[in-house]
């Protein structure tokens, strides 16, 4: 994969692009479904922060990465458009680090850079790469937030990168939605809040 292929990914880095015409791409599925996750607040992005986003298949970690761009793209103030950087990892070697610089070399007229990567685990010693463009490039200020299908993977990743994640950076766990939040989506209001014990207790009173 060449950056003419990084830039496809990343059609607003082009100055004559409309925003419109892609940002409701990028979370089409997510808009119109019946169940929306709430993915507001998960990420701090006024630091350097470093964020691992974990979770089962199928469960929002990708829709959480273009919820977020979408976002920046429709609300960012004085947001370079090329201080965006999304990442699709393919099944294919590639280097992570060498592709972060190339990058890096792109963007040296943004002040802060949003690095988004999906699938990360699909490369060998990814966490390597972070580490080496986090401690001696410029990107040791930058925001990243890193996603994959290998749950285990990442965490044990995850623990290789201590110092590294910015002040409040940290690992975030999607899990299938509550009861209540499914309830939520479907707008049924008003549900009493019980503690386990008195749900416990109701269970041993019941003949």
């Amino acid at each position: 994969m060449d950056f003419s292929t990084l830039a496809f990914c990343n059609p607003w880095w082009d100055e004559k692009s409309k925003i419109s015409n892609y940002t409701f791409h990028l979370v089409d599925e997510y808009e119109s479904s019946s169940f929306k996750r709430d993915y507001n607040g998960l990420f701090d992005l006024s630091g350097n922060n470093l964020y691992i986003v974990r979770g089962p298949r199928q469960i929002g970690k990708s829709t959480l990465l273009k919820f977020t761009i979408t976002n920046f793209l429709k609300f960012g103030e004085a947001l370079g458009k090329c201080s965006i950087f999304r990442w699709i990892q393919y099944p294919e070697p590639m280097s992570s680090e060498a592709f972060l610089i190339q990058y890096l070399q792109f963007s040296r007229n943004e002040k802060k850079r949003y690095i988004f990567i999906d699938e990360i685990t699909m490369v060998d010693q990814w966490q390597r790469a972070v580490k080496e463009v986090r401690d001696n490039t410029e990107m040791g200020s930058d925001f990243f937030a890193l996603s994959g299908s290998s749950a285990s993977d990442l965490k044990r990743s995850s623990e290789r990168l201590p110092g590294r994640k910015g002040q409040s950076g940290a690992d975030i766990v999607l899990l299938p939605l509550t009861f209540r939040e499914y309830l939520s989506c479907k707008k049924v209001d008003g549900l009493p809040k019980c503690r386990p014990e008195e749900i416990l207790k109701w269970s041993r009173q019941t003949p």
